[in-house]
């Protein structure tokens, strides 16, 4: 399954067209369905993508071949041009940050993005939307890292004012077969296998005893990344560690050890 979730109605329309969704569910927000694609209008704003998300996921349930898009504008500063198509790979709100989990090829431009809570023209050194923090903060709850993407289109240069619907709808329309060309790549890497050898689920399970589950949670996508884009045998030194905070320490090295 394929859901996407858009705030403004303007940056579905394409994607209903493009995709030939009906309208379904009210959840109170409108969906649009097809037999392969979910789309929300979340509504604009940090609470609305949080509650649309949740109501989404938890209305149509989730596998782990399923992946989630959250496709919208955003604002940039000005080394990045209009219209440009951008994949956050860092998403940041207040001291919070979220790392989506990119594990297929692609050509295009990698970015962090911060989610504000209103429409900003304050320059900021990243992309800037309202919603993206908010959609990885429900999503995860959900799904793997890796099986959400952030696509944003560059609207404007922290000037709202030159935003419309017209203009959204053709940002949008100008990069549908982008988007359906990310959709597909990341629903071919659900399908790969990821083989484990006996002593890899072994090494796997001692070290997960370390870990709470939400901690283990992290470390399972860090373990993914790794099979899926090295093929090689997966060592993790067991350490005996006592205290909660030598037990952070060492997962955030692991988890920079699999994915660097």
């Amino acid at each position: 399954m394929i859901f996407i979730i858009t705030a403004l109605s303007a940056e579905a329309r394409p994607l209903i067209q493009y995709f030939k969704l009906q309208p379904t569910h009210n959840l109170p927000f409108k969906i649009y369905e097809n037999s392969d694609v979910k789309l929300i209008i979340s509504n604009v704003g940090y609470e609305n993508a949080l509650i649309a998300t949740t109501a989404l996921l938890s209305h149509f349930g989730s596998k782990e071949d399923d992946i989630l898009l959250n496709i919208g504008i955003a604002a940039a500063p000005t080394n990045y041009a209009i219209e440009a198509l951008i994949l956050l790979h860092k998403i940041s709100h207040s001291s919070t940050h979220y790392y989506p989990d990119i594990l297929f090829e692609h050509n295009f431009l990698e970015a962090n993005g911060t989610t504000v809570l209103e429409p900003t023209s304050i320059y900021h050194d990243t992309l800037v939307d309202m919603e993206a923090h908010a959609i990885y903060k429900a999503g995860s709850r959900f799904l793997d890292a890796h099986q959400m993407a952030f696509i944003k289109i560059i609207s404007d240069h922290f000037e709202p004012q030159d935003v419309n619907k017209e203009k959204t709808i053709m940002m949008i329309q100008n990069h549908l077969q982008n988007i359906e060309v990310i959709a597909n790549a990341m629903k071919n890497i659900m399908v790969q296998n990821i083989h484990f050898t006996r002593g890899e689920v072994i090494m796997i399970e001692n070290i997960n005893t370390l870990f709470t589950k939400s901690q283990q949670s992290a470390l399972s996508d860090a373990i993914n990344f790794y099979k899926l884009k090295h093929q090689q045998e997966l060592t993790l030194p067991f350490k005996l560690l006592n205290t909660k905070l030598e037990k952070k320490v060492y997962l955030e090295q692991l988890i920079k050890q699999l994915t660097s």
